[in-house]
């Protein structure tokens, strides 16, 4: 579900998980599997309400709910995939969520402003935003976003998770195209796919990827003994790295899974 929720993540979309479990329930369970999508509770007599209205039947179970709001799958989590909820999302709005909850309190003489921001357009937008009054603060919220949305991104270049900046930056630099920031993210891609080191390290970071997905389902001791083996492997290869700090969490998964068996 990571991965899932962060390919929607930089499409605009989410996965939310919900719960009736207690929070001495939930939160080890989180931290086991390393959840990254967000998560909130409910009072166990409103979720089995909740889930009825869904079509939901049985525990763990997801719904799929089209842009029209329409309920157009339910099932187990594990059935989900990315070509599955792509086959829904058609006319979804693909803004990212932190750059689209800016607009909410934007005059209607701004909505061709809002029209292209939604479009993805950044550059048009911020163009037309600075010929409106500066006191609707419509050019300033857009600069703000825009600020934000990069330095999210050049955070995950600084931190060394090359993987996480180059798809991320992936999206971004489509939606700033024209921009001064675009080109700036454009630089630091090429940087990072010329870079020896860089390369070896999203070489990592998908098998890392790869070893994760199947850490949630092994429930034989042997099995997890086999995955912190390759586990350690690559934190061995990659030492000093993004890649190694990822393993280490990784691998306290997986000793954790292994005390409880």
């Amino acid at each position: 579900m990571n991965e899932l929720h962060d390919e929607f993540n930089k499409s605009g979309l989410s996965i939310v998980g919900v719960t009736g479990e207690s929070t001495d329930k939930t939160e080890p369970w989180i931290e086991e599997h390393g959840a990254r999508y967000p998560y909130a509770y409910l009072d166990k007599e409103v979720l089995s309400g909740f889930m009825k209205q869904m079509g939901m039947g049985g525990y763990p179970s997801a719904a799929i709910v089209n842009p029209k709001g329409k309920i157009v799958w339910t099932g187990h989590p594990s059935s989900i995939s990315s070509s599955l909820v792509k086959k829904h999302m058609k006319g979804a709005d693909k803004t990212p969520v932190e750059l689209r909850a800016v607009v909410r309190n934007w005059p209607k003489e701004a909505q061709h402003v809002r029209a292209s921001f939604k479009k993805g357009q950044l550059a048009k937008a911020l163009t037309d935003a600075k010929k409106l009054p500066e006191e609707w603060n419509v050019a300033k919220d857009l600069e703000a976003a825009i600020e934000r949305r990069v330095s999210k991104v050049k955070a995950l270049h600084a931190s060394g998770d090359y993987l996480g900046f180059t798809e991320a930056a992936k999206s971004a630099t489509k939606q700033l195209a024209g921009l001064p920031e675009g080109a700036d993210l454009t630089a630091l891609v090429k940087e990072v796919k010329s870079d020896a080191k860089a390369k070896s390290v999203i070489s990592g970071q998908k098998k890392l990827a790869k070893l994760a997905a199947k850490v949630a389902e092994a429930r034989k001791p042997k099995d997890i003994v086999t995955l912190e083996k390759k586990v350690e492997k690559i934190a061995d290869k990659h030492a000093g790295t993004f890649v190694e700090e990822s393993a280490q969490k990784l691998m306290q998964r997986l000793r954790k899974k292994r005390s409880k068996r």
